[in-house]
């Protein structure tokens, strides 16, 4: 994809004269080889906004501005607008940028942002979003704290912090960009939201299937000060909110969020309930214009929510040790609705009620800590305290690939790190029949890598060998290439024979319709460099490029079958029970010699009749872990994998999963963990699961559930039956042959 040539920036206006020059300062200041289109929407200020606008696009135009890139337009109007979405899709509507964004009025960007964005959507060419890190700053533009982002989470960013009564929202606005190709899929900005039209935004994307990808990079500043939007009222974003948790999960689930929703407008007004009611129904206006069946439906979820509020309300008097008020909103809210006797939170009121005092504190401690952990461990891992230095950016020490960088900044006269640290040579090894065109993207990207040690082992087997001659007209006769031809066309034997001709220390393999990132290769030297005792094999991460939106109804348990692996962006030793999927994965050269070869009847082929019995892979690596070594998880050795339209149909679901059951089988069998005499068990294991989760999907877990199952819960159910169903063919197999497959 070609070098991103201009930047599209788009500033709302209104009444922020104080910080306006350091906003646009901070744009029409960016360095780089790419040229910046500057638009400022202002809404009608009268505190001398515009005077500071005609002052900075009167430099500019008169070329007094020093530019230090390829060159800076900059384009304003004032007047009376409908507000700061209107205001953006304005500027958005006249973009002629390659990558957009937009910046309010009162935050900046770092220096160096745009070059440090540029780069990224070079080094990630499929993704369509690219957000990092930032700062938090005050009026005075001092650092009060650093904004860490993490990996895109759909379900995350559509979901509530329930166990401490907060928002998901970690990717920040003044630091997110994406290409004006996406407002051609998606549109531009919801202007029916005032608050959280920037989270919508990405969250449309993400279930339109579009890549929002995280780099650990300082690109924004969010200035955070008494006036603004954000901190106008406690309960600023709810309304917009709710309406997200709305279009996301439907009505049926809008009642535990106006739970939260009216509690934190209690909370405000000191929970006086009948105010309460007042002003937090103001949020109903909203749906106003919506059926009639529908409204009634949301006021119904809005009702019980008041009233589970209080409840909740209930509690939080009763740990402050206000017992009679607390009595008196239970009392109150059984009065109103009998049924709440057995909703959880009644219950647990009630609880702590006949435990007393002591019993509940001891509780509630052990509840907040375990609550403090997981928020720790799982949500906030990346924030950090604030830096001493305004431009000091906290991160988590010796990421992969840095590191080995940082090497190379150090050594004197220009030297690499390969002349000085002995990096292992690394032998990627792709395997492809047919699939040209997927095969030189998948070439071309490990080409970009800037790791010095490493060789590309190409395992062809078209009969054609069509490929051969591509590779010799694109590629001449780059000794990085190393061209192999095999007639049988089976996977498991193109990699034991990519394996047996390649040289390197390291094998890493890499489907032909997947995208090396260019950290890819220096990810897995770290990891088989730096990690004691060394791994034996280590996992890639594995993202998606859906070829088409992902529907909703697909479970994310269920994801692995997409070709999908993604447990996070800190390394770690691989749990208990994953094994290292296909798509992106390296073993070690002493591991491999130890471990023996890839399975041959296991993988795609067309030599055998079961074409689609997959698990070679998980076999090697089963292998791998018998020879005594450890598998490790490495999130820098990022691969984006092809997941094509054709395996986001049910049908494909369901057939993946029957050939995942005989796949199971057929493992366990070769691994020596089965015999002819389990069949019997499995058998009966899996009638069981398969009653079992049938039951699950169409019976309510809990009082607040439909009994009409999700979609999800269909899939979930049938993705398991159809597993089992697999698994109880491959047992009677073995149980009539005596042997698999």
């Amino acid at each position: 994809m070609a070098a991103i040539s201009k930047f599209t920036i788009v500033t709302p206006s209104y009444n922020q004269a104080e910080y306006l020059a350091e906003t646009i300062e901070s744009v029409i200041s960016q360095e780089g080889p790419f040229a910046i289109e500057y638009f400022i929407l202002d809404g009608g200020s009268t505190d001398g906004s515009v005077d500071v606008i005609e002052r900075y696009a009167g430099q500019v135009e008169s070329q007094q501005w020093p530019v230090k890139c390829k060159g800076v337009s900059m384009h304003w109007s004032s007047g009376r607008d409908r507000g700061q979405p209107d205001a953006i899709n304005k500027g958005l509507r006249m973009a002629t940028g390659d990558v957009c964004s937009y910046l309010n009025s009162d935050d900046a960007f770092p220096p160096g942002a745009l070059a440090r964005v540029a780069e990224a959507f070079e080094r990630y060419p499929q993704s369509d979003f690219i957000y990092g890190d930032g700062e938090v700053i005050d009026e005075k533009s001092r650092l009060q704290w650093v904004w860490l982002a993490r990996p895109y989470d759909h379900r995350l960013l559509t979901s509530y912090h329930f166990a401490w009564n907060a928002f998901p929202n970690f990717i920040m606005q003044q630091a997110t960009f994406w290409r004006r190709s996406v407002m051609e899929k998606i549109g531009y900005f919801d202007e029916s939201l005032h608050f959280a039209l920037d989270l919508e935004y990405w969250v449309r994307g993400g279930a339109a299937g579009l890549v929002l990808t995280h780099v650990r990079e300082n690109l924004g500043r969010f200035r955070m000060i008494q006036g603004t939007k954000s901190l106008s009222s406690p309960t600023a974003f709810w309304e917009d909110q709710l309406e997200l948790f709305r279009r996301y999960h439907g009505v049926r689930r809008l009642g535990k969020y106006f739970t939260y929703y009216y509690y934190n407008v209690a909370k405000y007004k000191g929970f006086d309930f009948e105010a309460t009611a007042k002003e937090g129904n103001a949020v109903l206006k909203r749906w106003m214009d919506f059926p009639a069946g529908e409204r009634t439906k949301i006021e119904l979820a809005a009702r019980y929510g008041l009233f589970c509020s209080a409840l909740l309300a209930a509690l939080a008097l009763q740990q402050d040790g206000e017992n009679a008020k607390a009595e008196q909103l239970y009392r109150h809210c059984i009065r109103e609705d009998g049924l709440l006797r057995a909703h959880y939170l009644a219950v647990l009121y009630r609880i702590r009620c006949l435990l007393g005092t002591r019993a509940t504190a001891l509780m509630d401690k052990y509840w907040n800590a375990a609550v403090a952990w997981y928020r720790r461990t799982r949500i906030d891992y990346r924030y950090s305290d604030p830096a001493p230095e305004p431009s000091a950016r906290a991160a988590p020490a010796d990421t992969p690939a840095e590191s080995l960088r940082k090497i190379e900044c150090e050594l004197p006269g220009g030297q690499r790190p390969s002349e000085m640290s002995g990096l292992p040579k690394i032998s990627v090894i792709i395997a492809t029949c047919r699939r040209i065109p997927l095969a030189i993207e998948c070439i071309e990207s490990v080409l970009r890598s800037s790791y010095p040690e490493f060789e590309i082992v190409v395992v062809d087997q078209d009969p054609e060998q069509a490929l051969g001659k591509t590779l010799k007209e694109l590629f001449g006769g780059d000794a990085r290439i190393l061209y192999v031809f095999q007639e049988v066309q089976m996977l498991s034997r193109a990699r034991n024979t990519g394996m047996a001709a390649a040289h390197g220390d390291i094998f890493a393999f890499l489907d032909d319709d997947a995208v090396a990132s260019e950290d890819w290769l220096w990810g897995y030297a770290d990891a088989f460099v730096k990690i004691e005792p060394a791994p034996g094999a280590v996992a890639g991460r594995i993202l998606p490029r859906y070829a088409a939106p992902r529907p909703r109804w697909i479970p994310e348990d269920k994801a692995f079958l997409l070709g999908i692996y993604d447990i996070g962006e800190l390394g770690r030793p691989m749990p208990e029970g994953d094994l290292p999927v296909g798509a992106n994965f390296a073993v070690s050269r002493a591991a491999a010699e130890r471990a023996g070869q890839f399975s041959e009847d296991l993988g795609f082929s067309y030599a055998r009749s079961s074409a689609t019995l997959a698990g070679e892979d998980s076999l090697f690596a089963i292998q791998v872990k018998r020879c005594g070594y450890s598998l490790y998880y490495e999130p820098r050795a990022v691969a984006f994998h092809l997941v094509p339209a054709g395996k986001l149909r049910l049908s494909y679901f369901a057939r993946r999963n029957f050939c995942e059951g005989v796949t199971m089988v057929t493992m366990l069998f070769l691994a020596g963990g089965i015999s002819r005499a389990s069949c019997p068990g499995i058998v009966a294991y899996h009638l069981k699961s398969a009653a079992y989760e049938i039951f699950r999907a169409c019976v309510r877990q809990d009082l607040k559930e439909s009994r009409i199952p999700g979609a999800r819960k269909l899939v979930r159910a049938m993705c398991h039956c159809s597993q089992s169903a697999g698994a109880i063919r491959g047992a009677l197999r073995l149980w009539k042959l005596g042997a698999m497959p």
